[in-house]
């Protein structure tokens, strides 16, 4: 935001003052004067985009609560579940000066309290686990941006419009549904997961809720029937929040591609700007809106690359040219946002940057307590399946969970290198190389469902299902088996059921069944386990220490292969290694008519006949 810069400019708006972009109170027409700037850093991971880990750590609330609150500055202190524990943290009571009545809601799932849930299929748990303590209909483990910015205001939180069932409309109404898009697409929820309810028809129902509300209100006879009603001169004095558009830019992505997608964006935008007029003509007035944050940082689509080529990631990881999509649609929002403030000389409309906000946090992911930016906290994506969360799905015929990422199993490998009761290696599990987990705090054995593809591995069910409990008492049915399994150890070969499962790091997790059938013991202090071998040999098992890499000579190399050490080959390339150019070889570059522009390179090996002839006869 440029400093100088004029409030009444709706092109270039100055800096906020408290209070300054609250609607007009009791003048439902508006004088156009106030018009509110851009909040260039506003935001937190939300909903879809981020798993909605708003509740998942401290340091994420409460630098979501600064950012949300930065203009006020009377502070009190509430007490704020996070993760299962009581924390104090800075929350600031509704301004006197922004009476604020009621909030009506526009978007997808980064905003939905429900819509989705009553229209399909509920969320089931883990969902609302750390702060409702069961599924509330959002698709996080916990409150939405628009559940903080209720509380900011000093409201409860939005009853779904979908959610007929003890809904209360007083304060406002949420019409968000999980899935939605800004423009009309042809796919449906089951089978691309995309709301029906487009922000269009998110409008038409807003429209029939308000005539239908006004009239019963000014039908009932008494306060009661008027209980779960909106006052009818609430809705001009209400703030309008719209977030949407991500669904659009991934409909894009999966239908035409980054580039033949540039030319839809204008469409989607005058879309967007249709909505918000018509929302003015139903008497709104003061409009929230967010951009659309970097679609090319989200965990499940990252889980989707394979061996991408340079460039197609950002330096953090993200996809470049999807990022660079969803600018050119916050570009093109933004300028139709100030548009709008021209042409609708009643309203007061505060353009989010969301995307900066959440590629903040996504840089600062370590920084604000997340070991992994793009690790899935719960459900299971690789390049070919998709289980969301709190569902049950096939993989490699193997019914799985897509539980949350508290499962103890999921412990990480620098965590495990120094837990005490845990050792790590690589050995072999069906001749197959794994990276292995001997965990004294499991009772069963498993194995990642990603590792079993060998053919050696032979699926059988189990008699009884048997139930297998995680982390906070979670638990759920595992019905298959993988029997027989061959653990080699030190040349030797160990038998082990393993039961399979979405596994964090490692391929196999090995228990206390096996542990105890060959009278194993760890050696917490040292990382080594202890075993009697299948021949009654005593054998030492040492696990891997955090540290770094440790280089040795090549006679001390010889030295322990000769005593029977492993080895392994390691062949390394560059791969940020620059290709040469013409100029950069010698004679070559001196003409360039002759030669190629781009060189293919060292000719590929091929077999070449050589012929020789000889004279009978004459000696040398």
């Amino acid at each position: 935001m440029e400093d100088g810069a004029s409030a009444g400019d709706p092109s270039n708006p100055g800096e906020l003052e408290p209070d300054a972009w609250c609607p007009p109170v009791g003048d439902e027409e508006g004088d156009g004067s106030g018009q509110a700037p851009d909040f260039e850093d506003l935001g937190a991971a939300s909903g879809e985009a981020f798993g909605g880990a708003v509740n998942g750590d401290a340091a994420l609330v409460a630098e979501l609560l600064s950012i949300i609150t930065k203009s006020e500055q009377a502070i009190d202190t509430v007490r704020i579940r996070v993760a299962g524990v009581t924390t104090g943290q800075p929350f600031p009571p509704p301004s006197p000066a922004c009476d604020i009545p009621a909030i009506y809601n526009f978007g997808d799932s980064n905003s939905d309290t429900g819509g989705i849930a009553a229209a399909f299929y509920p969320p089931g748990p883990p969902s609302g686990e750390t702060f409702f303590k069961r599924p509330v209909g959002r698709a996080s483990d916990g409150r939405l941006i628009i559940d903080f910015i209720a509380e900011k205001l000093g409201l409860p939180y939005l009853s779904a419009y979908l959610d007929s069932i003890k809904a209360n409309y007083t304060h406002g109404a949420n019409f968000a549904t999980g899935g939605a898009t800004i423009m009309r697409v042809n796919e449906s929820w089951f089978a691309h997961d995309v709301s029906p309810f487009s922000l269009d028809i998110q409008v038409e129902q807003f429209s029939q809720f308000k005539d239908r509300t006004t009239y019963l209100y000014n039908q009932a006879k008494d306060e009661f029937q008027r209980s779960n009603l909106p006052r009818p001169d609430d809705f001009t004095k209400a703030i309008y929040t719209i977030d949407i558009g991500q669904n659009d830019l991934a409909y894009v992505f999966r239908t035409m591609g980054v580039q033949a997608g540039r030319a839809l964006i204008p469409n989607i935008v005058d879309q967007f700007d249709a909505s918000i007029r018509q929302l003015y003509g139903k008497g709104a007035r003061a409009f929230w809106i967010h951009n659309t944050g970097p679609i090319g940082c989200l965990p499940v689509i990252h889980a989707k690359i394979v061996n991408p080529q340079r460039g197609y990631l950002d330096e953090i990881g993200c996809v470049d040219g999807q990022n660079a999509l969803a600018n050119e649609f916050n570009e093109k929002l933004k300028a139709k946002v100030v548009q709008l403030r021209l042409d609708l000389q009643k309203a007061i409309l505060t353009y989010v940057d969301m995307y900066s906000a959440k590629y903040k946090l996504m840089q600062d992911a370590n920084n604000l307590g997340f070991k992994d930016r793009f690790t899935i906290c719960c459900g299971y994506h690789d390049q070919d399946e998709d289980i969301y969360c709190g569902n049950k799905g096939k993989i490699n015929g193997s019914e799985v969970f897509a539980g949350s990422c508290n499962d103890p199993t999921k412990i990480s490998a620098e965590e495990a290198k120094v837990t005490s009761d845990v050792v790590i290696g690589t050995f072999f599990v069906n001749s197959i190389p794994a990276y292995v987990l001997f965990d004294s705090g499991a009772n069963r054995s498993f194995v990642s469902i990603k590792f079993v593809h060998h053919p050696s591995f032979v699926l059988e069910q189990l008699p009884v299902p048997l139930e297998v409990e995680v982390a906070d008492s979670k638990s759920f049915l595992v019905f298959d088996i993988y029997r027989n399994c061959k653990l080699t150890i030190s040349n030797e070969d160990y038998v082990v059921d393993l039961i399979p499962m979405v596994l964090g790091e490692f391929d196999v997790v090995i228990g206390m069944d096996w542990l105890s059938s060959y009278k194993a013991n760890i050696l917490c202090n040292r990382k080594v386990i202890q075993l009697i071998t299948p021949s009654g040999y005593e054998l030492s098992i040492q696990g891997e220490k955090r540290g770094g890499v440790v280089l040795c000579s090549l006679v001390k190399a010889m030295k322990y292969m000769n005593h029977g050490g492993q080895s392994f080959l390691a062949y390394v390339i560059d791969a940020e290694k620059t290709v040469k150019s013409l100029e950069d070889v010698p004679i070559v570059r001196d003409f360039p008519d002759v030669f190629p522009d781009d060189l293919p390179g060292i000719p590929s090996d091929r077999d070449v006949e050589f012929r020789i002839d000889l004279i009978q006869g004459p000696s040398l």
